[in-house]
This record gives C-alpha cells, structure tokens and sequence, in this order.
C-alpha cells in the first residue's frame, strides 16, 4: 500500500511540474521564458467608477498610455482582481507596443464577464499573451456593461508578470 502511495504521489508530482512547464512555455514564447518579473499596479483612482457604456471606456479615467509600463521580452501573464456591483461588468486587457506605433494587441481571452448577482462580488481572472518580442508596453484596462445597465467597480488590483526585457 505505502510503495503505491509512493507511486502515486510522484506521478501527480511529475504532471504538477510537466504542467508548469507547459504554462511558462505557453506564455513564454518559443524557448519557454521565465516569467521573472512582477509589478503591482492598484486600481484606485476616483473609486467607486460606474459606467453604464456599452462600449468600452478605460477604468478609472485613464486613457490609452497611461496604464502601467513594462519592458519585457516574450509573453505576459496579467491577474485582474477587482470588486463590482450591480450588473455584470465585462473587463479586457490591451496592450499598447510602444515602438511599433503603439499598436493594439487584445490579450487573451479577450474579454471576461464578471456578474456580482447579489450584492458586491470580487472576482479575479488572468488574461495572457505569448511572443510578444522585446520591448517596451503599456499596460491598458477597459470595461464595459455588457447590458446596460449600471455597474461599479469599487477598486483592485493587477499583478503583471513578465519576462524582463
């Protein structure tokens, strides 16, 4: 029974680190870069923010370029966390890729649907985009009311994690 266990438990060990590597991997880009950075960026500005637009709007009154900058080589992992109420509010990330004429990249999934239902609700979700190459990036979070209907976002925060360019 115990050299089962044994067994058992290494072969989850093996999956656990064979899975890791895949996900760093995935993100990485080709060569499977660390993600071996990380900036904290608050969401706090003007909160509580609603919005009833059912177009997308930057949160917290900041515009295209004056999210959070990184210099980074590879791939992204973004962590949104953040807390709303009322109707459900959809969030995605941009990235603007400062030397290439601040081009647009959506990063995936593209977009998410966060419903607080009941009352305030905290949700977090973590958006990616891999081979990205070098350089420099602002950081840009959008959201909408995918209804119409009011919703508010009482504050947050992002994790960035990146390849250090």
């Amino acid at each position: 029974m115990r050299n089962r266990m044994v067994v058992v438990g290494g072969a989850i060990a093996a999956f656990v680190l064979l899975m890791g590597a895949i996900g760093v991997h995935a993100v990485g880009g080709p060569g499977g870069l660390p993600l071996d950075r990380q900036l904290l960026a608050p969401i706090q500005a003007s909160m509580p923010q609603t919005t009833s637009s059912t177009t997308w709007v930057s949160v917290a009154g900041y515009s295209f370029s004056d999210g959070p900058g990184v210099v980074l080589r590879g791939g992204v992992a973004v962590t949104l966390s953040v807390t709303v109420s009322g109707a459900p509010a959809s969030f995605r990330i941009v990235l603007e890729d400062v030397r290439h004429n601040f081009r647009q990249i959506v990063m995936k999934p593209g977009s998410v649907v966060f419903n607080p239902a009941a009352g305030p609700g905290s949700f977090s979700f973590v958006f990616v985009r891999g081979a990205l190459g070098s350089g420099p990036f602002t950081v840009n979070l959008l959201w909408r009311s995918p209804t119409g209907a009011p919703t508010t976002i009482h504050g947050g925060t992002e994790a960035i994690r990146f390849a250090a360019g």
